[in-house]
């Protein structure tokens, strides 16, 4: 990690992420519910287009640091591409925050879509779906194990049209995106772990 993570509290605090949970919430009247395994409820176009071929992926990782840390370091996401491989940018839509503008490099092709959180339940999970552009949907699920955290993460995809005639074993496309996406994981809980001992460090000094 590079030096510009020194300092915690000017990157992410409390106040500045729950106030953006908040404006996502507000936004989109995004019911809160306790039960965070509710059967998910896509509403967007791009999931009930017949014509794609979806694969999804599920994986988890357990994070030794407080689940209020985590939540808003995941929250966070236009710090996503200093962790997740294969991000190029993420950008938050100023006048609509719960809308945010992905570009992704994988393979040597660029994709890029606008997602929309359309579920976001504090310290539970946060749930979206692609509007535009590529499509994809997923929800991240956070589990307080009490001085430690079990993040599970679902990501829905659709096989771009550019790789069907390519990729003939959707299998084997799986593998290499979970296995990805495991990666992912674990880069933000060292990221998490990293972003924690700097903040500790800090109010030591």
């Amino acid at each position: 990690m590079s030096n510009d993570t020194d300092n915690l509290s000017d990157q992410v605090t409390e106040a500045k992420l729950n106030s953006l949970a908040a404006e996502y919430a507000s936004a989109q009247e995004i019911p809160l519910s306790s039960d965070s395994e509710n059967e998910w409820d896509w509403s967007g176009s791009q999931s009930h287009n017949k014509s794609l071929t979806w694969l999804e992926q599920t994986v988890q990782v357990e994070i030794k640091a407080p689940i209020s840390l985590v939540w808003h370091l995941w929250l966070d996401l236009e710090q996503m591409p200093r962790w997740m491989k294969g991000v190029d940018s993420v950008k938050v839509q100023q006048d609509q925050p719960q809308l945010s503008r992905w570009k992704i490099s994988y393979g040597g092709f660029q994709f890029t879509w606008l997602s929309c959180i359309h579920k976001l339940v504090p310290y539970q999970i946060i749930q979206w779906e692609s509007v535009d552009g590529a499509p994809n949907r997923g929800a991240v699920r956070f589990y307080d194990r009490h001085g430690s955290t079990i993040v599970k993460f679902t990501v829905a995809y659709a096989i771009p049209e550019i790789f069907e005639g390519i990729i003939r074993d959707n299998l084997l496309l799986k593998r290499l995106v979970k296995s990805t996406l495991q990666e992912n994981l674990e880069q933000f809980r060292d990221y998490v772990s990293y972003m924690q001992f700097q903040e500790g460090r800090r109010l030591s000094s």
